[in-house]
């Protein structure tokens, strides 16, 4: 049985990408259950972006490059297109979000997918606008 869709936020790349934090453990079987195709995970190119910008320590000092372990963990990219952009901007009233958690979120929303995120504001602010949400 498929597992329902899901949109990863910065953080939880991030924290999928370093065994000595919380949740990790949870983080690999939830990357896991998306390489072998029983659920479906994206992450907006927004977040992506965030990914390569706080992870460049890593990816230089490793020679892994992110971008090849996100496919080879099946998960897809998130082109935002007007509707996203429109949903983004509709959470821009919202105080603590960042624009990248704002894509998160939207990209939640368009996908009608569960958001998996690191951020409590974003995770809260999700709650209250019926997103489902999984704090990690």
């Amino acid at each position: 049985m498929r597992e329902p869709a899901g949109v990863l936020d910065a953080g939880v790349v991030l924290r999928r990408l370093d065994s000595n934090r919380p949740g990790h453990a949870g983080l690999v079987a939830l990357f896991n259950q998306s390489t072998t195709g029983r659920r479906t995970l994206s992450i907006s190119a927004v977040n992506l972006a965030e990914v390569l910008t706080l992870s460049g320590r890593l990816a230089s000092s490793t020679g892994v490059d992110l971008s090849q372990l996100l496919t080879a963990w099946n998960i897809a990219v998130h082109q935002p297109d007007l509707d996203t952009a429109r949903r983004v901007a509709a959470l821009a009233s919202v105080d603590g979000l960042s624009l990248a958690d704002r894509f998160a979120a939207a990209t939640a929303q368009q996908l009608h997918a569960r958001l998996y995120t690191t951020d409590r504001a974003l995770a809260t602010a999700s709650m209250k606008r019926r997103i489902p949400v999984s704090r990690i």
